[in-house]
């Protein structure tokens, strides 16, 4: 009988083993009966040492299969890495964290979040839709503000029942603009837009005449040197506008008001 030796270690090695069961050197004889030895890159977690290629456990301490061996086993040596056991317990940690956020976001009913915005929004009409139904109330105020303008210069009377048809005017604009909602946010919308028309009428009317005693004063050519727009227009039509209102103007604004209310009453969405 042949006794083999470890070429590495000088160990002795059993007749039927391939590999030195000391230091884990993989044993070849060929036709010259010469040994050899032949390592993996693997390494034992136990014991450090290399392990030979084809094997899946450490011959020098005890068969320790490693494909089932992962960080997240409990098996690890108390004589392993720091930094893998650290590795490893961030790992877990993550992993547990993120499996919570899963679990609570699941749970969140979106459905209910959405509900109790609508809710908030349309009560408040804190939405696009409302930004829509003033802002399309303020330009149908400014236009028609204008045309009736327009009209009071070209006849020399203010229509009152105009400012009246004015007024509702805007409030149906808002109602149609808003998609018919109803409410007291596009209620005060509509309020607002209608006697800012009125105002706005007013305004134009105001202004024409400033520009029509500017030019019988100084004459056509000075008065082209002022742009109608320049503060100093404004400024002047705001002031003399107060001695163009009477009663009457209170009447047709309330009566403006009663139609917008008609129209959009207090009923909620």
């Amino acid at each position: 009988m042949n006794t083999k030796f470890c070429i590495n270690c000088g160990n002795e090695i059993p007749k039927n083993s391939v590999f030195c069961p000391k230091c884990g050197a993989v044993v070849k004889t060929d036709s010259s009966n010469k040994e050899e030895s032949e390592y993996s890159n693997k390494q034992c977690i136990y014991c450090y040492q290399k392990i030979p290629k084809n094997l899946k456990y450490c011959p020098s301490c005890h068969p320790k299969f490693l494909n089932n061996y992962t960080l997240n086993d409990r098996e690890i040596s108390k004589n392993s890495n720091f930094f893998t056991k650290l590795f490893s317990n961030i790992t877990n940690s993550i992993s547990k964290y993120s499996k919570n956020i899963d679990q609570k976001v699941k749970g969140v009913n979106l459905n209910k979040i959405n509900a109790v915005d609508s809710s908030i929004l349309s009560r408040y009409g804190i939405d696009k839709t409302f930004i829509i139904a003033t802002s399309v109330g303020i330009v149908v105020a400014l236009i028609g503000g204008y045309i009736w303008s327009l009209i009071s210069i070209g006849t020399g009377y203010e229509i009152g029942f105009m400012a009246t048809g004015l007024g509702i005017l805007c409030g149906f604009a808002v109602h149609v603009s808003s998609g018919q909602r109803k409410g007291t946010p596009f209620l005060q919308i509509a309020i607002v837009s209608s006697l800012f028309g009125i105002i706005m009428g007013k305004f134009f009317v105001a202004h024409y005449y400033l520009n029509e005693f500017v030019i019988e004063t100084y004459g056509a050519y000075l008065a082209s040197q002022i742009s109608p727009y320049s503060w100093f227009y404004i400024k002047s039509a705001f002031m003399i506008m107060p001695d163009l209102f009477s009663g009457f103007d209170i009447l047709w604004g309330i009566l403006a008001i009663l139609g917008v209310v008609k129209i959009l009453n207090k009923g909620e969405d």
